[in-house]
């Protein structure tokens, strides 16, 4: 991690998902997000028009009013135009902190197959494969996809995790992954449209719903824009609380 160019969205990605502190990081940004969200529900109740002439009157802002006046209707409607966004992107974000019990969750209802583990071989390290016959594997099994990312072993009972692309796919490093045995060069574990189960197409959606991919650019401007409400929410909530306090 670092500010130097080849690094700096690396950096901003970590601090935006555990700001820089590691698992209690995570902590302190998944309640975050669920105090985000239930602070943008109880806003729309309190700002739900009791009327049919009240929608029109959600949106305007008078700026011929004080200053205190204008920030008010700012605050109310830009809540009101990006509420949908920000509880999608509260509720998905939160749900990528606490993944493994969102798993427990959905495997209760629909089978999520965990991480495969390469059975242990006793021989030496040299027993491996070639990388290059393992390649030739994967090109071979999926001759319509590309390969944006490897993951070597980290361990001994662990494979090659591939992660492979094709047009059309929402996820920025594509929505097949294939697990590879590093002795044999079998395939142990594939996931993808044609293989996963309801539970594993529900959690495959929750990162491209997070950052807007599965609605192309447009959905990506959004879910920017979204990320910026929060501050001028709390920006125009608080200069507005700060007034009305003293009385």
């Amino acid at each position: 991690l670092g500010v130097s160019r080849p690094l700096l969205m690396k950096t901003i990605y970590e601090f935006h998902r555990n700001v820089l502190l590691g698992t209690a990081g995570s902590n302190i940004v998944g309640i975050a997000g669920f105090l985000l969200m239930a602070s943008a529900i109880t806003g729309m109740v309190v700002s739900w028009p009791r009327s049919a002439g009240g929608w029109a009157k959600l949106l305007r802002i008078n700026w011929r009013a004080n200053i205190t006046r204008v920030l008010f209707d700012t605050h109310r409607s830009i809540g009101a135009v990006f509420v949908v966004l920000l509880l999608l992107a509260t509720l998905t974000g939160s749900t990528l902190v606490y993944l493994n019990y969102v798993r427990d969750i959905v495997n209760v209802f629909s089978p999520v197959k965990s991480f495969p583990v390469v059975p242990f071989h006793t021989g030496p390290k040299s027993e491996s494969a070639e990388f290059s016959r393992i390649i030739d594997t994967v090109r071979s099994t999926y001759p319509q996809q590309t390969i944006v990312e490897v993951h070597m072993p980290f361990r001994q009972t662990a494979g090659y995790l591939f992660y492979m692309k094709q047009p059309g796919d929402e996820r920025r490093l594509g929505d097949t992954i294939a697990w590879v045995d590093p002795v044999t060069t079998q395939i142990l574990v594939e996931r993808s449209d044609r293989t996963r189960s309801g539970g594993e197409t529900l959690m495959h959606w929750f990162y491209p719903l997070h950052s807007g991919t599965a609605f192309g650019s447009g959905g990506m401007v959004a879910m920017c824009l979204t990320g910026l409400t929060p501050i001028l929410l709390v920006f125009t909530g608080l200069w507005v609380w700060l007034r009305k306090r003293p009385g």
